[in-house]
């Protein structure tokens, strides 16, 4: 009976010395993670100058630059020369990359110019012209100075043939016109298109532009054409569903969880993710090609991915969208103009609205090593016009793009 209660008293013991060790490992552990936990927060507050030291870095290379050749190019320093910081802080690297290589899809918002082929637009009924576009980023538009560096500011404007800015000759755009007009969603509720008077060719809007040229990057990725309506629907203010495909509240309401259409412009390139059709794939292939700018651009022809030249005609092929890159590396493009120009450009379905040769905004993405942690960064930069660089935003995290 003794030796009983003597094996139970030093099991009672034993399990009072697990307990006791379990309970300061787990107080030694938290106070391991307080201490490591500390330590970040003071790396996060000592990375932040290393991170507004690489943005006065990129400020200047693109001041620089902006002293140079009017047109901006893959093989200009900005884009070839790694930015590097050290500090006692810690050490730092960032590239730089134009913005405006990728489809803006800020340039499928809703406004209401009019590009018109083989004419002007037509008046309205009063025999006024039409009035210039507003949206939200009229604001911006002002404050950047918008316009400079070519398709910037909200305009009507002649489209001639092949493309080339601002000459006059009838009828050889309308075929550029019928053939953007004949993709999926760029004629549709909200959008009219129409012949002018006689004379006067076929009218897309500014955004009808953007949207056929989504429509071509989709078939470039090899994405459903499905998907553009639903993106159109995200986008509009009203609750009309568009056929087929698209999607309003009426849909995103039934999702798990509920939310609603957007109903206006794009915040970011990850909002793709909650428009009908878009799955993890599908974004995976368009978020390389995609991008979200405070304002309507034009697209660079000296900096765009093959996928993006191609989406600018429907008889832009790879084999040509690769001559145009080749073609470029051994000379920059000066003008749009000299993109029509070119031997397998020329006679083919071209307009030249949105496109340029030069750029506004650029990414800049940052890496910054601060004792043991590595913290990562993104900031937009604009240069609106002459040399002076400013930093819009800068977000800090891991990023997809």
């Amino acid at each position: 009976m003794r030796a009983r209660q003597s094996g139970m008293a030093l099991l009672g013991a034993l399990v009072i010395v697990v307990l006791v060790v379990a309970l300061a490992a787990s107080i030694g552990l938290r106070s391991a993670h307080g201490i490591a936990a500390t330590a970040r927060g003071f790396e996060a507050r000592a990375a932040t100058p290393l991170f507004e030291a690489l943005e006065d870095e990129a400020r200047r290379a693109l001041t620089r630059d902006a002293r140079g050749e009017a047109f901006d190019a893959e093989d200009d320093l900005w884009a070839q020369v790694p930015l590097l910081v050290e500090r006692a802080e810690g050490r730092g690297n960032a590239t730089l990359r134009d913005a405006q290589a990728l489809f803006n899809l800020r340039d499928i918002a809703f406004t209401p110019d009019v590009i018109a082929a083989g004419g002007d637009a037509p008046p309205q009924a009063d025999d006024t012209p039409p009035p210039p576009a507003r949206d939200a980023s009229a604001g911006e538009d002002a404050a950047l100075g918008g316009g400079a560096g070519g398709g910037l500011e909200s305009r009507k404007r002649r489209i001639a043939p092949g493309g080339a800015d601002d000459a006059a000759a009838p009828g050889g755009d309308s075929l550029a016109m019928m053939a953007l007009a004949s993709l999926p969603g760029v004629v549709g509720p909200g959008m009219p298109t129409g012949a002018g008077a006689e004379g006067q060719g076929l009218t897309l809007s500014e955004q009808q532009v953007a949207v056929a040229r989504l429509a071509l990057l989709l078939r470039t990725l090899e994405i459903d054409d499905a998907v553009l309506p639903a993106i159109l629907d995200w986008l509009d203010a009203d609750s009309e569903t568009r056929f087929p495909n698209g999607a309003e509240d009426d849909y995103y309401m039934r999702q798990s969880p509920p939310y609603r259409a957007a109903n206006r412009a794009f915040a970011d390139v990850s909002e793709l993710r909650l428009v009908r059709g878009i799955d993890a794939k599908t974004y995976e292939k368009l978020r390389k090609f995609v991008t979200v700018l405070p304002m309507t651009t034009p697209i660079n022809l000296n900096t765009a991915p093959i996928e993006v030249l191609m989406s600018l005609s429907p008889a832009f092929d790879r084999s040509t969208a690769e001559m145009i890159e080749q073609t470029r590396r051994v000379r920059p493009l000066r003008s749009v103009a000299e993109l029509m120009a070119l031997p397998m450009v020329a006679g083919r379905p071209v307009v030249s609205e949105g496109l340029a040769v030069n750029s506004q905004y650029f990414n800049l993405r940052m890496q910054v090593r601060s004792g043991d942690s590595l913290f990562t960064a993104r900031a937009l930069l604009a240069r609106p016009g002459g040399d002076a660089v400013t930093v819009l935003s800068r977000d800090k995290g891991w990023f997809d793009e």
